[in-house]
């Protein structure tokens, strides 16, 4: 612990600039949610319920609540941002000294790197209550690299903060694997010798296995304490620790796995047209380009440069292993690992500082290198700016939608508030009145989650229940989804217009039905 005193009081300097820019490209990206609140589909739960709470114990992520509690368990925007961007300014400046960046613009585009990307940006559309515990993950995971990396008996520091980071947020274990293996491809580029490597390389592998199973036993405590099962539903992690995985399913599996993450990188999306393509194209010429100039320069042996290959092309396996791990289950909030690629890169072409094939191109193969992170900064900060705008354009057609629902519901004639049992049926999202913006269609691809809809009220019944009486503060004792079910199969809600027609808001039989779509 004296030496990781040591080594903070060494780098004020660095801290102080890892914090200001991280904060700076932040707020530039992230501000406007942060001052504006835009709560919609998930992040209407703007407070953790019970049943909440006990979900999430379920889903394996047992240290939320603790954290919450820490934080104050409403989630508040301004606080939750704040809290967001100082974890990853930790976050920035433990993986800037891990991977030994030391060039100022460098680490510039380090920081923007790791605070503007599609899993931050998805998070703070809109899930944001999210943001800050899903950072701390970040953060506990990359802690747990540092520390096995620069302490005594790291190997089990690091497996403490692995246990921490998979309690609040499971996928952040794919961010530790990932940074372990870059930094064995450090050790080989530098000449290390091959023991050196394989025994680095154990303490990696080991720390990483004593972490899952500290924190299966740790769950299996909790569970039993709580009397909580594992869910077996959507994300559940029944579904990974169930053996399902066969080893006839493994060669797909493994397949499907590198080319879902290449595919993102080097096929245009809504995230990224044909010109991130191209940079991302140059990034892997480039990070390829280091990894063998370094090799050549410090004149590498054969079984090393073997090893470095083969991590070479274990890299987007690393990095999209939560993919492997859930068989396929995944979405944009569970792969922040895969924009440590861009880092990656930075940090190869620096160890070229100290190479002399190409000495007199080192400065302009910095800039050019950094201004293709800096472009793809850019990016992503116009494209969270415009997922803000969309969710607030929603926030404000939701709120126009409800009240006029509202309107009809009270001028029912024997309606009373907060008694009358009351059923959606449908989707607002596929009602008539549901017009896809122009103008935001980069956010209806696949990889856009949560950004699909037109309306903050999404999926189920909860969903509505939680807008109206949290963001309307409006009493409606809403009838359960079976109910729903059964309303929606008889044939007086089949033949039912959809709102705003007349007849779409009525009495059958002692429920008061109001019908937004078809099924």
């Amino acid at each position: 612990m004296k030496k990781i005193k040591s080594i903070i009081v060494q780098d004020k300097v660095l801290i102080c600039r890892t914090l200001l820019f991280t904060f700076i490209i932040g707020l530039i990206a992230h501000g406007y949610a942060f001052f504006n609140g835009l709560f919609s589909h998930d992040s209407l739960k703007v407070y953790p319920d019970k049943n909440e709470i006990i979900w999430h114990i379920s889903l394996g992520r047992f240290l939320q609540e603790p954290y919450r509690i820490c934080r104050g368990e409403l989630a508040a925007p301004w606080l939750i941002g704040l809290m967001s961007l100082l974890w990853i300014s930790v976050t920035a400046y433990l993986i800037i000294k891990l991977l030994k960046i030391k060039t100022v613009i460098m680490q510039f585009a380090t920081c923007g790197i790791l605070a503007v990307n599609l899993t931050t940006i998805s998070i703070n559309a809109t899930y944001m209550f999210y943001i800050d515990i899903f950072m701390f993950a970040l953060l506990m995971a990359v802690l747990a690299v540092f520390f096995v990396e620069k302490v005594k008996f790291g190997i089990f520091w690091g497996a403490i903060f692995i246990c921490i980071s998979m309690g609040l947020y499971q996928s952040f274990f794919a961010v530790a694997v990932t940074l372990f293996i870059m930094l064995s491809i450090d050790h080989i580029v530098r000449g290390d010798s091959t023991k050196n490597v394989i025994k680095s390389g154990a303490y990696e592998v080991g720390s990483l296995l004593l972490g899952g199973i500290l924190y299966m036993v740790l769950l299996r405590i909790v569970l039993k304490y709580t009397n909580v099962d594992l869910s077996n539903g959507y994300n559940g992690i029944a579904n990974v620790v169930s053996g399902k995985i066969t080893v006839d399913s493994i060669p797909k599996l493994i397949v499907s796995t590198y080319t879902y993450y290449l595919n993102f990188l080097f096929k245009p999306n809504g995230y990224g047209g044909k010109g991130i393509v191209i940079i991302n194209m140059l990034c892997v010429i480039l990070l390829i380009g280091s990894f063998i100039q370094l090799v050549y320069k410090n004149k590498v042996g054969k079984v090393n440069i073997a090893i470095g290959c083969f991590l070479l092309l274990l890299f987007p396996f690393a990095s999209n292993l939560t993919y492997f791990i859930s068989q396929g289950m995944v979405h944009m909030l569970m792969v922040y690992s895969w924009f440590l690629i861009y880092p990656f890169a930075l940090f190869l072409i620096e160890r070229q500082s100290y190479a002399k094939l190409l000495e007199k191109y080192q400065v302009p193969l910095k800039v050019f290198s950094c201004m293709l992170v800096g472009i793809m900064v850019w990016n992503g900060v116009i494209y969270a700016n415009g997922a803000y705008l969309k969710k607030t354009l929603e926030e404000k057609s939701t709120l126009s939608v409800a009240t006029r629902v509202l309107e009809r519901i009270e001028a029912t004639d024997g309606y009373v508030a907060g008694e009358t049992p009351v059923a959606f049926v449908g989707n607002i999202n596929d009602s008539v009145l549901s017009v896809t913006r122009e103008g935001f269609e980069r956010y209806t691809d696949t990889y856009s989650i949560g950004m699909t809809y037109n309306y903050g009220i999404t999926y189920g019944i909860g969903m509505a229940e939680k807008y109206f009486s949290v963001q309307l503060g409006y009493p409606i004792n809403f009838v359960n989804q079976e109910e729903i079910g059964s309303l929606s199969q008889s044939d007086e809600v089949i033949t039912m217009p959809c709102f705003p027609e007349v007849g779409s808001v009525k009495f059958v039989g002692n429920v008061l039905v109001v019908k937004f779509s078809q099924g």
